[in-house]
């Protein structure tokens, strides 16, 4: 899987290994995707807020760093039910939502944020493994909310925010 993403961006994923002496990975990316990913994420012009929620920590601070470097106030949360209190208390103008999680998922997720606070609507990305694609897709179509499958790229993260957001991100 990870020599597959290194090749789509254009980059080779290298193993040596040593019996009994364990592996080392090396990952080489060519630098104009570095850039193009920096291009991509151009600094906001307001500071927007988002709401993140997944229970996988690494696509949670993934995001994360996404939106904080462009500028965007970030909250994060591994939980649906705190991320509910917090769409309670503040305005947000972005939620992404893991679609499988335990307890509550995505999609109640997004039916209680939006009954909370119905601009939400329109500003709602749901995030999902692509074990789940067939599971979200009609949930996606029927509400219209767009959905990225992991993993997905910094680029394609960004380009999904930016219409959400009407290009203010």
């Amino acid at each position: 899987i990870c020599a597959a993403i290194a090749k789509e961006h254009g980059g080779t994923l290298l193993v040596e290994s040593e019996p009994g002496r364990g592996a080392s990975f090396i990952l080489r990316l060519p630098a104009s995707a570095a850039g193009e990913a920096a291009e991509s994420m151009a600094p906001t012009p307001r500071h927007l807020r988002a709401l993140l929620i997944d229970d996988e920590p690494q696509v949670l601070r993934f995001m994360e760093r996404a939106l904080a470097q462009s500028g965007w106030k970030v909250c994060a949360s591994s939980e649906p039910e705190k991320a509910l209190a917090l769409l309670g208390a503040e305005d947000f103008d972005l939620v992404v939502s893991d679609f499988h999680m335990p307890g509550l998922d995505g999609a109640g997720l997004y039916r209680k944020a939006i009954a909370a606070r119905p601009k939400l609507g329109k500003r709602f990305l749901l995030v999902t493994a692509q074990r789940y694609a067939e599971e979200v897709r009609p949930f996606s179509s029927a509400e219209g909310v767009p959905v990225l499958i992991k993993p997905f790229d910094l680029i394609e993260f960004d380009r999904v925010v930016r219409s959400l957001v009407g290009g203010s991100s």
